[in-house]
């Protein structure tokens, strides 16, 4: 079995794992739109560098120079030239020509012999003549290396013939001035010469009518002219603003998905009502109230007055119909609700239920029991100069400190009044449990908010006089520790509970509804600066 987010077992379904991303969404997000910002950003800091490339082929160059020393034939030949290209000779006579330039690469398109020669630079101009002077260089260099193999074999011929050449001459010249009869002698005697000079001058003959139109090809030859020019870059290859940002996309998701599931592993907030059943087992969750958005101009916390057709108000009568069922003697009685720590949401849960409680055609009273920040008298616009503790001290009747709620016959608010120093003794007396007892006899229900359990001792104090206590957790801000804790506490007291109640529930637990509202003219104001509802 998988280990579920919150380390219960439970396999976990892919729709797990949507939720996760789902809740997690803002890291994502966050993630993708950092990493595209950074990669727009470096990629906009970046100098812009230009890619030139010029070709040349191999075979028809060494057809124009001849062999030069040190050439091969076929693919060795043009793995060579592609190796001298880059060699620090052929870059010093760039440099002296262009000045400092980047180094080139040289690339053999396959299966053909022609030579890619590219170089990279800041300057788009730059890059286009050093992309047409490197194999103009390594051309130039292949042209003096063949002229040199030419003229060292040229350098004894040409002598040799010339002087071959006027030795016969000489010869010839001697024996038509010679007498008649001496010249037949004068041939005797210059036979055996003449003979190595004709065939010194007929070898060298030959060597010079292959050699002396070669030399004339290869002086003749341009080496610019065999080289197809490169063409100034108008963009850039490098940076690429969107190819990276792009690139950065995948990127970000797959780290915005790793920070989702971390911090879902790290977060032990609830996040459904499962979370809260496998915390409270085998308590029921008997209410799941949906997040309730504000506008900007505020509104009333009591949306069952504000808004009674909303889908929020509709959990809250689910959660009445919850909370009567658990009265299996058909008497309600007193219902203390309270909370694991502040703002969850207690107080507004409370205030709600009575209200549509009493619209049912309950008879319900409101008591504000959280003698340390009372709330009751700002979410229902109630003054609390006499409240709860004035009864309590016996200062006025009962009677005559329930306050009514206009618009609303069922529904009495008894705030806390002046708050007392010693809340926990107040609410564990016996004249609490009386004030409770004389309510109840008048067939009303009871609702009481009560501080947080973990916080103050209150709650526990006051579970004793209750027939029902209800916890109410927040989807998000409640943790499992905090729910665990409250609920072990009020388990220690024997308190009577019956269930906990889901607030602020998102996405499925929520019916799928962010509900928003604006307080209508004739709802309850409260005083500015309150706190949202939820």
């Amino acid at each position: 079995m998988a280990q579920n987010w919150n380390g219960g077992d439970g396999e976990l379904e892919l729709r797990d794992y949507l939720g996760v991303l789902w809740r997690r969404k803002k890291f994502v997000f966050l993630s993708v739109f950092l990493l595209v910002a950074t990669a727009l950003g470096l990629s906009y800091a970046q100098t812009p560098v230009y890619r030139a490339t010029s070709q040349f082929e191999l075979p028809a160059v060494t057809a124009a120079l001849a062999s030069a020393p040190g050439g091969g034939k076929g693919a060795s030949e043009v793995a060579t030239a592609m190796v001298q290209i880059k060699s620090e000779e052929i870059a010093q006579k760039v440099k002296a020509v262009l000045g400092p330039t980047p180094s080139p690469t040289a690339e053999n398109l396959p299966a053909t012999n022609l030579i890619d020669v590219t170089v990279e630079s800041t300057d788009a101009a730059l890059a286009a003549r050093a992309a047409d002077l490197y194999p103009t260089e390594f051309l130039e260099q292949r042209k003096q290396a063949a002229l040199k193999q030419v003229n060292d074999t040229l350098g004894p011929v040409v002598p040799r013939h010339e002087g071959a050449l006027a030795r016969e001459n000489a010869i010839n010249l001697q024996i038509a001035n010679a007498l008649p009869f001496q010249q037949d002698a004068l041939r005797l005697r210059f036979s055996v010469e003449l003979t190595q000079l004709r065939r010194t001058i007929n070898d060298d003959g030959v060597t010079l009518s292959e050699l002396l139109p070669r030399r004339a090809a290869i002086e003749s030859h341009i080496p610019k002219d065999s080289v197809t020019p490169a063409k100034v870059p108008k963009k850039p290859v490098r940076p690429t603003p969107v190819r990276n940002a792009g690139l950065a996309i995948p990127v970000g998701l797959i780290i915005g998905v790793a920070l989702a599931f971390m911090f879902e592993h790290l977060d032990d907030t609830l996040k459904s009502k499962e979370d809260v059943e496998r915390v409270t087992a085998p308590l029921p969750v008997v209410g799941v109230i949906p997040q309730v958005r504000m506008r900007d101009d505020g509104g009333s916390e009591l949306v069952a007055l504000a808004a009674p057709d909303s889908p929020v108000v509709e959990a809250y009568r689910s959660l009445r119909t919850s909370v009567q069922f658990l009265a299996l003697d058909g008497a309600l009685g007193s219902i203390q609700v309270t909370s694991s720590s502040a703002a969850e949401g207690k107080t507004t849960t409370l205030a709600n239920l009575a209200v549509v409680m009493a619209r049912a055609g309950a008879k319900v009273v409101v008591i504000d029991c959280d003698l340390r920040r009372p709330r009751i008298h700002e979410i229902f616009g109630v003054p609390n100069e006499i409240g709860f503790t004035s009864v309590f001290q016996g200062q006025v009747p009962l009677s005559s400190a329930l306050q009514a709620i206009p618009g609303e016959r069922n529904l009495r608010v008894l705030p806390s009044g002046p708050l007392p120093p010693n809340p926990s003794e107040l609410l564990a007396s016996r004249r609490t449990a009386g004030i409770l007892a004389s309510l109840k006899a008048q067939g009303v229900v009871v609702l009481l908010d009560c501080p947080p359990v973990i916080a103050v001792t209150d709650a526990a104090a006051l579970s004793a006089w209750v027939d029902t206590t209800i916890v109410v957790a927040a989807q998000g801000t409640t943790t499992t520790k905090q729910l665990h804790r409250s609920v072990e506490l009020l388990r220690q007291v024997n308190a009577p509970l019956v269930g906990t109640v889901l607030n602020r529930a998102q996405g499925q637990e929520g019916y799928g509804y962010g509900y928003y509202y604006r307080r209508p003219e004739a709802a309850p104001k409260r005083p500015s600066g309150q706190r949202s509802a939820g």
